[in-house]
């Protein structure tokens, strides 16, 4: 789809996303990285909806047991969903566990998000559990198990659509390369070095270190940061990359949307976490 479809445009953007879709339109099919590569994305997308399904049937038990603990730790519902941005600029719904309390306390008072953070919701977040309802959107084709995390609409960085080039996933090289301890600028750092150097030894490595995240916590780790700045300075000089023109073809397109999107959206205000 489209990015015009993908974001909440202001009144004043309808001939911006006209334009938009005539774009698109004319965008041949290969045009897509993911095409560069459509074995192995393929065979990806199988992997996907086969450990989503085994995921969910093995760990429901542990599904159980969260939901039961949320809703007493922190109320109902249990789960939550946010817009966020996906693969091209799709919009997409990702699902996690509630971890916050209801904004306001008995007398009525706000409270800040440090306040409304249970204990319960400190652990899950912790331990990435919150993001296990995430599974069912894997199962449904709007994320995958690796890629780079899919971001709200209103912390999509204009210059920066390269992330939209693979699709969003639950566990990411960014993620297990400092996650939370990294700035903006890295993590797109990261996850433009992942899109550009993405294959199965790639993804076992990241699989591997997610499976030991709840245990060693966030890391950051200078040696693979500075690679990937380093790939990033070299790109925005203009030195090819590995997946040649049709790359850049494709994030060109996208750079334009965006910019698009921003001069005719009206501001948005962030969604409610809870």
């Amino acid at each position: 789809e489209c990015l015009s479809d993908s974001l909440n445009l202001g009144h004043g953007a309808v001939d911006v996303a006209e334009r938009m879709r005539a774009q698109h339109s004319r965008l041949d099919s290969h045009a897509s990285p993911i095409r560069l590569e459509a074995g192995y994305w393929r065979f990806r997308r199988a992997m996907d909806v086969l450990l989503a399904g085994a995921g969910i049937v093995v760990l429901s038990p542990l599904f159980v047991l969260v939901t039961i603990a949320v809703l007493i730790d922190v109320g109902f519902p249990s789960l939550f969903w946010q817009e966020r941005v996906g693969y091209r600029g799709r919009r997409i719904s990702v699902h996690k566990f509630r971890t916050l309390r209801d904004p306001l306390d008995r007398h009525g008072r706000v409270m800040s998000d440090a306040e409304r953070l249970s204990r319960m919701g400190r652990f899950l977040r912790a331990t990435r559990l919150d993001e296990l309802p995430q599974l069912y959107d894997i199962l449904r084709g709007d994320m995958s198990i690796i890629g780079p995390r899919p971001l709200l609409p209103v912390d999509m960085p204009q210059g920066d659509t390269f992330r939209l080039l693979a699709p969003p996933g639950l566990t990411g090289w960014a993620q297990v390369h400092g996650g939370k301890l990294v700035t903006p600028q890295e993590k797109s750092a990261l996850d433009r070095w992942y899109i550009e150097n993405v294959s199965l030894t790639l993804d076992l490595q990241i699989l591997w270190l997610t499976c030991l995240a709840p245990f060693r916590g966030d890391r950051r780790d200078d040696q693979v940061l500075r690679r990937a700045l380093e790939g990033m300075a070299s790109a925005s000089e203009g030195a090819p990359m590995p997946h040649g023109p049709m790359l850049v073809v494709a994030n060109a397109r996208l750079t334009s949307d965006v910019a698009l999107l921003h001069q005719a959206t009206e501001p948005e205000a962030e969604p409610q976490v809870a």
